[in-house]
């Protein structure tokens, strides 16, 4: 899924638990890269594992040739880019990457 709607990214991060929270420079760093690494980071597993351990890609997702232009050229507009890969909410947000994943209703 991708969002570009702020509000409705601002209340459904309001019920994540924020797992990782980086700022890049987009004109360094692929961002398709930097979901794969920041996964892989939260996983603690080398990115080139991260297969093996979720069974699923960045691909199976969204198409990552076309999250790169996106967040790349919307960057310095006000845009947000949100994809979802179970469990994780991922969230473009100018130079920003917020990996969060929704809270356990059950928990007090």
């Amino acid at each position: 899924m991708v969002s570009s709607d702020r509000d409705e990214d601002a209340q459904s991060s309001e019920s994540a638990a924020v797992r990782l929270r980086k700022t890049y420079d987009w004109s360094a760093t692929a961002p398709s890269f930097a979901v794969i690494d920041a996964l892989a980071t939260i996983e603690s597993v080398d990115p080139a594992e991260l297969l093996t351990v979720s069974e699923t890609t960045l691909y199976d997702h969204a198409d990552p040739e076309a999250l790169d232009i996106l967040v790349r050229e919307r960057k310095s507009e006000s845009i947000a880019v949100t994809i979802s890969i179970d469990p994780y909410q991922i969230r473009f947000d100018g130079d920003e990457l917020t990996v969060s994943e929704p809270s356990d209703p059950s928990s007090p």
